[in-house]
């Protein structure tokens, strides 16, 4: 026997007038989707960058082959500080197909934003709004600028996976409250929550969406309208301690004193408002923004005066909510969808980053895009539209160029923010992968001049100083590195490296295996065991450590195996 409930209200929205045929709707949503795949088409050209693609895609041994035992691994155990097996495993299925190859990844990030785009439109027609304003809806999200790091970059393929599926359980869980058979749509809803949330945490977010949609749909509150939370919110609780505890394990959550919680609720207001206002202008792109300087007199005026951009939109919720219900819904759609992630718990190095517009920005394109469909007129509208999607194609369209290489990236990101040490870093570390040592010493000079306590930029000038073969200064950068952080493995094995070059042979041996210690099976230090053994005369041991860095396929060790151990 099916379950029946009775069919909730539809909410009566202004401007809904004059459908537009089927058909017509159809067309102009296909040519959408030939516009967005134009405008994000020069990534297709881009190469993988060294902003977490090498940890996630290049380095990765969980996607090297599509094994029982690594998918086991990659549903049962966090991965980098996150637990997102859909995310992983997306990257598995792609190696299998493309290898390392870069284009590969980049065309099914852009198909899957296609297909996100189709659902952001198909989930603003279930609102029950004009087919012109689910277009324009569908068509600012999908051209924005703001979308290239979601897109363009390789290693947030779970923004795209993760709203694939919350749109599709927006989708199921309308015709759920509409339906008068209800299983189905409610299992399907459950279904698509589960992979949303297997594939980013931030997906928890659907249980307020829930809870606004019952509101939107004016749906009387009963013991059944809590009953059918319960699942999400328990998988919700689940997900979320999972997490946390993957994050606080791999150091993301940062846990020190130099911002407040007081200042913590400021740079949320002023994450809040700029999430809203770069949905709209997107200006001072950046694929990484630093955390404001704090000094003797606090942080900068204007995110105290942010502060008020929270109060204004509680205001405008209260007052709307029943004049404009849509409005309303959009606002709660809006904080819902960034309330974790506006930096209240500090999780990863940026202040703000523009990928978590991906969901968040379709209220803002809901509420604009109705309002000007409610006041203009329909030709006016429809120029409005067609003017905005042409300037954001543009934008995006230059705007995949930044994301081209890692040099590319992070020249413009130090452009926007000189003195960010993160990205100095990264900007070193993109012209030593290039063989341009001495031009990445001096990025790491200057992230070290803007940030002291980066304990990677002391380990990667240390570094190219060893290269340069300045061993008394290598040997002093990384110590640097290990007195800021005392597990750093990779610190100890080049500090035996210079130790080793110095004289200290002994002392090498005990940063060799501390290095182990830390970080097991690290086939380069391995290599350097079989050197210390060597130089002692021990060829038994040389060999023995010669054969377990082979076995890790470190290649260089091949040729002192070949002459000491055949």
């Amino acid at each position: 026997m099916k379950k029946e409930i009775k069919k909730v209200q539809k909410p009566k929205v202004a401007a809904t007038t004059a459908k537009n045929s089927a058909s017509s709707v159809t067309w102009l949503l296909g040519i959408l989707l030939v516009c967005t795949f134009i405008a994000f088409m020069p990534s297709l050209k881009n190469e993988l960058t060294n902003w977490d693609d090498p940890t996630y895609i290049n380095d990765n041994p969980l996607i090297r082959e599509l094994s029982a035992e690594n998918i086991k691994t990659i549903f049962s155990k966090p991965y980098f500080a996150n637990y997102q097996p859909l995310h992983i495993l997306s990257y598995a299925i792609e190696y299998s197909m493309f290898g390392l190859s870069p284009k590969g990844y980049h065309l099914v990030s852009m198909l899957m934003h296609l297909i996100a785009v189709v659902l952001v439109f198909y989930f603003i027609k279930k609102l029950n709004i004009h087919d012109y304003v689910a277009l324009a809806v569908a068509a600012a999200f999908a051209l924005s600028p703001m979308r290239t790091e979601s897109v363009c970059w390789a290693s947030e393929r779970k923004d795209l996976l993760y709203a694939i599926f919350f749109f599709a359980a927006c989708i199921s869980y309308i015709n759920y409250l509409n339906a008068g058979s209800i299983a189905r749509q409610y299992l399907l809803t459950c279904i698509f929550f589960l992979l949303a949330v297997m594939s980013k945490a931030m997906a928890v977010s659907f249980v307020p969406i829930m809870v606004l949609l019952d509101i939107y749909y004016t749906r009387k509150p009963d013991i059944k309208m809590i009953l059918d939370k319960v699942f999400f919110v328990a998988l919700s609780i689940v997900f979320g301690l999972i997490s946390v505890q993957a994050s606080a394990s791999e150091g993301s959550i940062d846990t020190t004193n130099k911002y407040s919680f007081v200042d913590r609720i400021f740079f949320a207001s002023h994450n809040l408002m700029m999430y809203a206002v770069k949905s709209i202008i997107p200006f001072m792109q950046s694929s990484f923004y630093p955390y404001p300087v704090k000094d003797e007199g606090g942080i900068a005026a204007y995110y105290y005066i942010a502060a008020l951009f929270p109060v204004v939109l509680a205001f405008l919720f209260f007052y709307f909510y029943k004049k404009e219900k849509l409005i309303s819904f959009s606002i709660g759609f809006f904080v819902a969808t960034l309330a974790l992630v506006l930096m209240l718990i500090p999780v990863g190095p940026t202040i703000f980053s523009e990928r978590y517009t991906y969901i968040s920005s379709v209220a803002v394109y809901l509420v604009l895009f109705y309002l000007l469909h409610k006041y203009l007129s329909k030709q006016l509208f429809v120029a409005t539209t067609m003017l905005a999607a042409i300037v954001f194609a543009v934008l995006t369209y230059n705007r995949c160029a930044v994301w081209k290489d890692s040099i590319t990236l992070w020249t413009d990101a130090t452009q926007k923010y000189p003195t960010a040490g993160l990205a100095l870093n990264n900007l070193g570390d993109a012209c030593y992968k290039l063989g341009m040592i001495e031009e990445a010493e001096k990025h790491f000079t200057s992230s070290i001049n803007a940030n002291g306590e980066y304990a990677q930029a002391w380990f990667n000038r240390g570094n190219c100083r060893g290269q340069l073969n300045r061993i008394q200064d290598a040997y002093t950068d990384l110590n640097r590195s290990i007195a800021l952080k005392k597990d750093y493995a990779e610190a100890y094995n080049k500090r035996g490296q210079a130790l080793s070059i110095m004289g200290k042979p002994q002392e090498a041996l005990k940063d060799y295996t501390k290095s182990l210690e830390l970080k097991p099976n690290n086939p380069e230090v391995y290599y350097n065991l079989s050197l210390y053994w060597h130089g002692q005369q021990n060829t038994a041991e040389a060999c023995r450590y010669l054969r377990m860095s082979l076995e890790l396929h470190y290649t260089q060790a091949q040729k002192l195996f070949d002459d000491l151990c055949r």
